[in-house]
């Protein structure tokens, strides 16, 4: 379980100077910032550069990273100061039940990618080229439901190390609807993802699921590129193992797949990256509104006043969306120029080492 890998929880003294009305708060958001700090480790050490080994490269995630993670909760917090600045009575009716709330939305973001199970996908059939891709398949829903549970358990655990009732059943309750609303079981349209419970769930929920999928809206081009080509990456298997027999082996060692394969690559690349347009342009849709629509229907459907929807919808800048689209037309246009696999599959690559900087 991710609990135990999680280690041991440092229980939280208070200095000289905390006062007795100001503990519960202060040691809440110790056991806050603590809990944060293990997941976001957990997921780098699992899933990170380091995870990878020669054994077994495929534990490797490029999108669902640390580098996610810390962007997820940069962007939930983003949205909730937008709140609380027009409608703060949406989030809490007093000062301390919005401080409650913004830790929700911490550990929900720690946590929510905490186990990523996957396996080669058994159900891939031979495509147009007779050849029969080697894709990752997820277990989602499962892995969603798992990680709610590393979060509960971490909590329960803080409970323990304190004595004393630090997380309250709600608030742990709180955090779980977050995380699991992060499921995009049954939520594609064809095109992108909405989310099936967006619109019945509690507002915490709903920025958690605006900032799990904000990236390219919120954050702009860089990060949506970034965004494609690692899930890229990540889900095709077979491709990353072909580029990893030229990156880890010598020069003389190195052994590349067949030109059809290599052109196979190439083409699969360029339909992703054409699926992810139109992803991006269907999230688009879903938060600045499709035609004369003055907002998408999930800003429309915040449980927040009508000002607060649109302070939201003003931090998913149009030029986002658009800009990132138009990235994305470049490189297909460079990568089909690009002859030689060492050369394009390369540049892929190298540009995952360092992922842009998000919210």
């Amino acid at each position: 379980m991710v609990i135990a890998e999680l280690g041991r929880v440092e229980r939280y003294i208070p200095g000289l100077l905390v006062k007795e009305k100001d503990f519960a708060k202060k040691e809440r958001e110790y056991y806050t910032h603590q809990g944060v700090k293990k997941a976001v480790e957990y997921i780098d050490s699992q899933y990170g550069a380091n995870s990878a080994t020669d054994k077994n490269r495929d534990s490797r995630l490029f999108y669902h990273s640390k580098w996610h993670t810390e962007g997820f909760i940069a962007r939930a917090e983003a949205i909730f100061d937008a709140v609380e600045k027009v409608d703060p009575n949406s989030l809490g009716a007093t000062k301390e039940e919005r401080e409650e709330a913004r830790d929700v939305l911490r550990l929900a973001g720690a946590f929510h990618d905490t186990i990523q199970i996957s396996i080669v996908d058994p159900n891939q059939k031979p495509d147009a080229s007779g050849m029969t891709p080697k894709k990752r398949l997820r277990a989602t829903g499962e892995n969603e439901r798992q990680s709610a549970e590393a979060a509960t358990l971490y909590m329960k655990k803080v409970n323990a190390v304190a004595g004393h009732i630090v997380y309250y059943d709600s608030f742990i309750s709180s955090v779980n609807k977050a995380i699991l609303l992060t499921d995009p079981t049954g939520g594609w349209t064809g095109k992108t993802i909405s989310v099936p419970g967006f619109v019945n769930a509690d507002i915490l929920s709903q920025i958690t699921q605006l900032a799990d999928l904000g990236g390219t809206g919120m954050d702009g081009r860089n990060v949506g590129v970034y965004e494609a080509l690692s899930l890229f990456a990540e889900e095709n298997m077979d491709f990353r193992g072909d580029v990893d027999k030229i990156i880890y082996s010598t020069r003389r060692q190195q052994v590349l797949p067949s030109e059809n394969r290599q052109e196979w690559y190439k083409t699969r690349l360029i339909n992703w990256l054409s699926a992810q347009q139109n992803f991006i342009e269907g999230r688009r849709e879903l938060i600045l509104g499709a035609g004369n629509e003055s907002m998408g229907k999930e800003i429309n459907a915040l449980k927040v006043s009508t000002d607060a929807k649109k302070a939201v919808k003003a931090l998913f800048v149009e030029k986002n969306f658009a800009g990132s689209i138009e990235e994305l037309e470049k490189l297909k246009i460079k990568y089909a120029k690009m002859p030689a696999f060492k050369d394009w599959a390369g540049r892929l690559m190298d540009s995952l080492v360092l992922p842009p900087a998000s919210y």
